[in-house]
């Protein structure tokens, strides 16, 4: 069986994410963005498999399903279903209805590996055994003849935001940029300098197949994105929070899908939520999104200064809040007092690179105490028993570290260094 896809999504971004993956694992991709182009490309190029999101606008996905199932060439053409909306029993039976036993339905969000999993299980195709695309190549179907023809330096959703960044930073007045591994800096600690600096730009995360864009202006963090789709989508989160129904989601995302406009917006004006609201969740659902790659050891990031557009009117999230919350949360899973051990009798001072104000920090009373006794007077040990719940203190003392709000001294007020064992 070939390994050629027709992809067909409204919505450009993932359109453009399942295409460039695709692409970028080795199969041939026509994408459209609407049924009546899809079904163009169809008779033109006969693909392999569909991959179909049901919300289409004009002629919805089934649609195209059926049109397509109706040609003699599209008869064994395997299909995947995709869907924004909450996969319903009256949905997957209308989808029953209209394809064969082996075709699938797959719910929105997903993960990018497991829709691979599925491309190669339905070509028979073993993963990874065809060639990966290489610079040069293109992703055909959707450009204009004299498009398709200029040959593509790199197709994979990362590089792309590579070449826009450095467009930006051309254009821009100082151009800065700032590259590297997240073994030899963890993200937490990219992200606290970006904020200490109070920079304005794009950084970008690649970890394996998951890219993550982080939009920062002026420090503050107003928008993530990710194309690791199985985080939960804006409308699942909401559901999921107990402050709108389905159906009511349901009816503001296919209007917004009609009206080509944001969900969010048609919510607060259908009066299903207050703005107050949709921004709290919009917040939340960046801080879970971003909280997913905090933890990545491994991968490649890189910054670039400029101004960067966005869709978002937040006004920044509580990055340090974010960042020790969940790094708090990751230590007290893990024997954290062992990491403490080497240091019982060394003194406590606060950091004076710091790039969060003790005010930003999140803490329980129990776990300020930290701050208040980090004079240089006072050892690991003495504060450690001065808290009621020593684990989540332990666990504070060693984030708080970890983030440069604190430091280790010895009685002359030199830092103890740490080992890279003890991080």
């Amino acid at each position: 069986m070939g390994n050629t896809i027709l992809i067909v999504d409204h919505d450009s971004q993932s359109l453009s994410m399942i295409s460039d993956y695709l692409f970028s694992n080795g199969f041939k991709v026509f994408p459209a963005q609407d049924g009546h182009k899809a079904l163009s490309i169809f008779q033109e190029h006969k693909p392999d498999l569909v991959i179909c999101e049901f919300l289409l606008p004009g002629m919805n996905g089934l649609e195209v399903v059926k049109q397509i199932r109706s040609d003699p060439a599209g008869r064994n053409v395997k299909i995947i279903m995709t869907s924004q909306i909450i996969v319903s029993s009256a949905l997957i039976r209308q989808f029953k209805e209209n394809v064969s036993r082996e075709d699938i339905l797959l719910g929105k969000p997903f993960a990018m590996p497991d829709l691979l999993n599925h491309v190669c299980h339905l070509l028979k195709i073993k993963p990874g055994s065809i060639s990966k695309q290489k610079a040069g190549d293109k992703i055909v179907g959707s450009e204009s003849e004299s498009t398709a023809k200029r040959p593509m330096r790199d197709s994979s959703p990362l590089q792309s935001q590579k070449r826009e960044a450095v467009k930006e930073s051309r254009q821009a007045s100082q151009k800065s940029s700032w590259s590297g591994t997240l073994s030899d800096v963890p993200l937490y600690r990219i992200l606290g300098a970006l904020h200490q600096k109070k920079a304005t730009g794009r950084l970008m995360v690649k970890k394996e197949a998951i890219n993550v864009d982080i939009i920062f202006k002026s420090g503050e963090v107003i928008a993530v994105k990710s194309n690791y789709i199985m985080e939960s989508t804006l409308g699942s989160y909401l559901i999921k929070s107990g402050l709108i129904s389905k159906s009511k989601y349901d009816l503001a995302f296919q209007k917004a899908s009609k009206e080509k406009r944001q969900a969010g917006e048609l919510l607060v004006e259908l009066e299903f939520l207050t703005r107050p609201e949709l921004m709290l969740m919009l917040r939340k659902h960046m801080e879970e999104k971003l909280a997913y790659i905090l933890l990545a050891r491994k991968g490649l990031f890189e910054f670039t200064q400029g101004s960067v557009a966005s869709e978002s009117d937040l006004e920044g999230l509580d990055l340090a809040k974010t960042i020790f919350s969940e790094l708090h949360k990751h230590a007290k899973e893990v024997e954290v007092s062992t990491k403490l051990d080497p240091y019982l009798n060394s003194y406590v001072l606060l950091s004076d690179e710091t790039p969060f104000s003790p005010d930003e920090l999140a803490l329980f009373p129990d776990e300020a105490i930290i701050l208040r006794m980090a004079d240089g007077n006072h050892t690991v040990h003495q504060i450690l028993s001065r808290g009621q719940n020593p684990r989540s203190v332990a666990a504070a003392m060693y984030v708080l570290r970890l983030i440069h709000v604190i430091k280790f001294v010895d009685r002359f007020g030199s830092e103890v260094k740490t080992s890279q064992s003890q991080q």
